[in-house]
């Protein structure tokens, strides 16, 4: 290669089209592009190589092609992993040298140029990550010689069909087909069953189907909408309430949280992605269509198959430990109905509502306790809840019924067990232990007095099942001010099954419930929801906590940034997480 050759080919650039010059790239590719311009489908990126301000050669990518036998054999693909796989993997569907353009060896150097920033702008402009590239030549034309000198591997042939719709049609014209490896390990990552990077990161934001199969599986989300009753009458019945439920789902996944947010996120779905959800009508469902679906389910029944199928999913490693705690829902009150009041049981290791149930508004959460446990299995479980359900029915039904153990908070409720703790803790010796958390711009200091009170001692109080009383105390320095509050609690745990940092921890963990409300208020801004009637406030608390659930289970520890950047995405994040 001659040395001005060489000069020339160093100032060559590669870049993005700017939105500006979208329709001049248009334009020029129909004109001297043998296949014209066609509108690529889904994700698209349009690039143009240029010295100085002159335009030298365009080039043109879209989404992957489906059906690709050659590829798929050499990735080692089935059609499972194909189908998750398949959004990391780039087309190159138009590449055109400028007419009048004679630069020796310009294509290459277009085509190495482009493949250095290409996984860089797709993460930028998609938020998910690309790592093989393909595209079709046609051996009547082209041989294919500029990919071939920049690295691609001839794969072999189509076998002569082109999609038409939904249709593949046989035009007798085989094509070539090449393909790029973006990164090292691009077929490493395409084929393994489980998708992280050599870093542990998961891949276009995909979560571990190991512990979360929500579309692939058999016991998958759509699946489990499935089983929800449908009561809504036949007659002009157009939609499949499972899948409007599952789209909603992904829709509250993307930062949704009213009724009309969601049915926009629908609308915005492709057909070929409501198809996926087996949405199958010729338009999207109308908000009109989501209230009605929402108001008329069956919430209780819904709530219950949710978090049992949530609860098949946590893991059963480590302590098994429950939180019960009420929540209110505050702008769900009519003329006719008080606020809708729910209590909850949340596994302390995933942070994840297992169980929750309607406290009617004659009542309260005492009456619920039992029958929000009641078809959990509890043995070895370790069950943690305030002062309210500092009863004696309650610890009685956990320890003789369900095999459990119990860790309650004492208060003015229990005016004779709360002296009794406190006496003993005064005048006895006590196991101490202290540990201390930094975070959120603070420094707090938790310490547990623990002491396991004799029989006879126990005659004092009528509360059964008593084996070691607490104290914990809690100092909290931020921005220097200091705060110091104390709690008292009772524990079924002897001192040979629980340590005195075994129950502070568990006693920490018990928050892990008011951390799950804060994000419903916060985040999902469930306080302001000014959804009110039917079903529709129990089955969007039911919606919020299953989003929740479905991110703390596949890892995801900051709820919020994660919603955002599923929301900030043109869908393609939050349906690769889901794997639709």
């Amino acid at each position: 290669m001659g040395t001005l050759t060489k000069n020339i080919l160093q100032l060559v650039d590669v870049r993005p089209v700017l939105p500006s010059e979208i329709q001049r790239w248009q334009a020029l590719i129909d004109q001297y592009h043998y296949l014209g311009f066609k509108p690529a489908v889904g994700e698209r990126l349009y690039y143009v190589a240029t010295l100085g301000r002159e335009w030298l050669a365009l080039i043109g990518w879209m989404a992957g092609s489906l059906k690709v036998g050659c590829r798929d054999k050499w990735i080692g693909w089935d059609e499972t992993i194909k189908y998750h796989r398949l959004p990391m993997v780039l087309n190159n569907y138009r590449f055109l040298i400028l007419p009048g353009i004679s630069i020796r060896n310009l294509a290459s150097k277009v085509l190495s140029l482009n493949l250095k920033r290409l996984c860089r702008d797709w993460l930028h402009y998609y938020g998910h990550k690309v790592v093989l590239a393909e595209t079709f030549v046609d051996p009547s034309r082209y041989s294919g010689i500029c990919y071939r000198a920049s690295g691609w591997i001839h794969l072999g042939s189509t076998s002569g069909f082109k999609r038409s719709a939904s249709k593949y049609i046989h035009h007798g014209r085989p094509k070539s087909v090449f393909a790029y490896k973006l990164t090292v390990k691009a077929l490493e990552q395409l084929a393994s069953p489980w998708m992280s990077d050599d870093g542990g990161e998961r891949i276009g934001y995909m979560c571990d189907y190991r512990k979360l199969p929500v579309y692939s599986g058999t016991d998958n989300l759509l699946s489990l909408m499935r089983t929800i009753p449908d009561r809504r009458r036949r007659q002009g019945r157009r939609y499949r309430q499972y899948s409007i439920l599952t789209m909603a789902t992904c829709a509250m996944l993307s930062g949704a949280r009213t009724y009309g947010a969601i049915g926009e996120w629908i609308r915005n779905l492709t057909p070929r992605h409501r198809r996926r959800f087996h949405c199958t009508g010729k338009t999207p469902p109308s908000q009109t269509t989501l209230e009605e679906t929402f108001r008329g389910l069956d919430a209780e029944q819904f709530d219950e198959k949710v978090n049992a199928w949530l609860a098949r999913h946590c893991s059963t490693s480590g302590v098994k430990a429950l939180a019960v705690d009420g929540k209110t829902l505050k702008r769900s009150f009519t003329h006719k109905r008080q606020p809708m009041h729910l209590l909850s049981a949340l596994s302390h290791e995933e942070k994840v509502i297992i169980a929750q149930r309607e406290v009617d508004g004659k009542t309260n959460e005492i009456t619920q306790f039992r029958p929000l446990l009641e078809k959990i299995p509890l043995s070895g479980t370790v069950v943690t809840a305030d002062a309210m359900h500092c009863q004696e029915d309650h610890a009685i039904f956990l320890v003789r019924e369900k095999n459990a153990d119990f860790i309650f908070y004492t208060k003015g409720n229990q005016p004779t067990l709360e002296r009794f703790v406190q006496e003993q803790l005064c005048v006895q010796p006590v196991t101490t232990f202290e540990r201390t958390d930094k975070g959120h711009g603070r420094i707090d200091t938790r310490g547990i007095e623990v002491y396991e009170p004799l029989a006879y001692e126990l005659n004092a109080v009528s509360f059964p099942f008593i084996r070691q009383i607490f104290k914990i105390t809690r100092r909290s320095i931020r921005n220097d001010k200091i705060s110091y509050e104390e709690r008292y609690g009772i524990t079924s745990l002897s001192a040979t099954r629980a340590t005195p940092e075994e129950i502070l921890a568990l006693s920490i963990g018990h928050w892990g419930v008011e951390s799950n409300h804060w994000l419903r208020d916060e985040t999902f801004g469930e306080d302001k929801s000014r959804i009110r009637t039917g079903s529709g406030p129990r089955t969007m608390a039911t919606l919020r906590n299953l989003t929740i659930s479905l991110l703390r289970i596949s890892g995801e520890e900051n709820i919020a940034q994660t919603l955002r950047t599923f929301g900030w995405s043109d869908r393609s994040k939050v349906l690769n997480f889901v794997g639709v």
